[in-house]
């Protein structure tokens, strides 16, 4: 989870995408032949300022990254009802 104070919805998808696709580039190698690769789903939600709840955004985010992953993984998506 991160939190990003001062930064809209629009921004904050913004710095998500190129870190998942930096990850979604690199790979490590474990025992000299085993090629590790890497993907996120991302879930992006913004909190309401006039009645902020975090756990109701927490909720929001997580129901968002699991559509992500439900949409084929290695997405970043932002909240909508």
């Amino acid at each position: 989870m991160i939190f990003m104070p001062w930064t809209s919805l629009k921004e904050s998808y913004n710095v998500v995408v190129p870190i998942r696709k930096a990850l979604e580039n690199s790979s490590i190698t474990i025992d000299k032949n085993q090629l590790i690769n890497f993907t996120i789903s991302v879930g992006v939600a913004e909190i309401n300022l006039d009645k902020p709840n975090l756990q109701n955004t927490i909720y929001q985010a997580d129901k968002t990254l699991y559509k992500a992953k439900n949409n084929g993984r290695n997405q970043s998506l932002v909240f909508s009802e």
